[in-house]
């Protein structure tokens, strides 16, 4: 995305120099060539907001650049922040805690476990609750 955002800047410089020389720059050629310098999903965004525009202002060089970059600002925006929760996730992970947007404590399975942890009143085994031995012949037998 950083050379996309590159690319932009030496586009938009040379549009503005262009521009103080007194060229036209609202051509539809140069738009077209300057659109086409840009990856896919930056020409379909762009001419989603001409199709948009096209009943109200005019639609110029100008505005086609101001899109463009906010296009791309607003996938930095994302790709940095993806980046930022990604490396908190991976920092939690690496502290013990899986899962950043949970507290730790007791989850369904360590509770199992710690249940699992009980001595059976009727034949004093650990790994089963004391309902299934009463049904059974060795509480029977008591």
């Amino acid at each position: 995305m950083e050379d996309r955002r590159r690319l932009f800047e030496e586009i938009s410089s040379i549009v503005n120099q262009l521009q103080l020389k007194g060229e036209a720059i609202d051509g539809a050629l140069l738009q077209q060539q300057v659109l086409s310098k840009f990856t896919e999903p930056i020409q379909r965004h762009v001419l989603r907001k001409r199709r948009e525009l096209m009943s109200g202002d005019p639609w110029s060089t100008n505005l086609l650049l101001k899109t463009v970059d906010n296009y791309i600002q607003t996938e930095l925006d994302i790709h940095r922040q993806m980046e930022f929760r990604q490396s908190n996730t991976e920092s939690t992970t690496a502290q013990g805690n899986p899962n950043p947007w949970k507290k730790p404590g007791l989850g369904a399975i360590q509770l199992r476990e710690e249940k699992k942890g009980f001595t059976c009143f009727f034949c004093e085994q650990k790994g089963h609750p004391q309902k299934v031995v009463r049904n059974s012949k060795v509480a029977r037998k008591e």
